[in-house]
């Protein structure tokens, strides 16, 4: 569970943490499954579990796309009929942020809006 409150409150990331905690708990069921039945094949998923674990933290996407009302910031200026927004760091090539990186906004309304 400390691994779990780890991910959670201080990486905050939920969907790790959710992972993480079916994982535990699914390795335990197996663990007290082979010891109620004595049946080798429940120890034999524990590996596949795991891998399958690994693979999914290697390949899901790292970024954070930033999105002003509904469209998605591809650079450092994003333009409305209402105004325009400047975004500061602009997004990286593929249109993504870091996790826990700083962005400014600074709105300019257009003339006749607030």
């Amino acid at each position: 569970m400390g691994l779990v409150w780890y991910i959670f409150r201080d990486r905050h990331d939920i969907p790790l943490a959710i992972i993480t905690l079916v994982a535990l708990s699914a390795i335990y069921i197996l663990v007290r499954f082979y010891l109620a039945h004595k049946k080798w094949w429940l120890l034999a998923t524990i590996p596949l579990l795991i891998a399958v674990i690994v693979v999914y933290i290697l390949v899901r996407p790292q970024g954070i796309t930033l999105s002003i009302n509904g469209q998605p910031v591809s650079s450092s200026m994003v333009d409305f009929t209402e105004g325009s927004v400047r975004v500061s760091p602009a997004p990286g090539d593929d249109g993504k942020y870091a996790k826990n990186t700083t962005v400014r906004l600074t709105a300019t309304a257009s003339a006749g809006y607030d």
